[in-house]
């Protein structure tokens, strides 16, 4: 099996491996924010715009980005961050 060397990378995924491996970003503490907004919103659509929900949308999304970026000093690993 011939690998791609356009890939930058050893494994036959290309995945990388070694000194420079990246864990991926952790979607789920932004989606598990995201839903006590969106449930909201959901619960009142009748009664307010979805544009007075930008807000608050945009609150959550920094206020989790500082909090996993928090961690991550902290801890020195975004997966357990």
């Amino acid at each position: 099996m011939e690998l791609d060397s356009s890939l930058g990378s050893d494994h036959p995924t290309g995945a990388r491996v070694g000194k420079f491996a990246r864990a991926p970003l952790p979607v789920h503490p932004f989606l598990i924010a995201l839903f006590p907004v969106l449930s909201l919103l959901a619960a009142n659509v009748q009664e307010i715009p979805i544009s007075q929900s930008y807000r608050s949308l945009l609150v959550v999304m920094v206020g989790t980005a500082a909090l996993l970026a928090a961690l991550w000093l902290l801890l020195r690993d975004g997966l357990r961050a």
